[in-house]
């Protein structure tokens, strides 16, 4: 996961909530009768970027070859593109975002 505009543990809340199909106030419960399935969002979701953190492409890069390593991971969420730094000569957003789209495929 690599989502920059909000903070790891309300992302990680969000995601136990579509996991167990309950709102947010029934966790507590969930987690007090041992069933909040804590196991499969440490097994599914790694985080690469932390909230409202800007990293180059090449930092994203680099941490997800890590997460692979490590984690074995398979896919990378990237939310929203716009917490990613240009570098200082890129003009052009298209170009930008097809050279970065160009490194994660070269990377995959």
């Amino acid at each position: 996961l690599c989502c920059f505009e909000a903070p790891l543990d309300v992302l990680l809340i969000q995601l136990l909530e579509k996991r167990h199909r309950v709102h947010e106030s029934e966790l507590a419960e969930l987690h007090r009768n041992g069933i909040l399935d804590l196991d499969w969002l440490y097994a599914h979701f790694h985080a690469i970027g932390g909230s409202f953190v800007t990293l180059t492409p090449q930092d994203l890069i680099t941490r997800a070859r890590f997460l692979v390593e490590k984690q074995g991971i398979n896919a990378i969420l990237i939310d929203p593109y716009n917490y990613i730094d240009w570098p200082a000569d890129f003009m052009n957003e298209t170009q930008f975002v097809s050279d970065l789209l160009t490194a994660l495929q070269q990377f995959g």
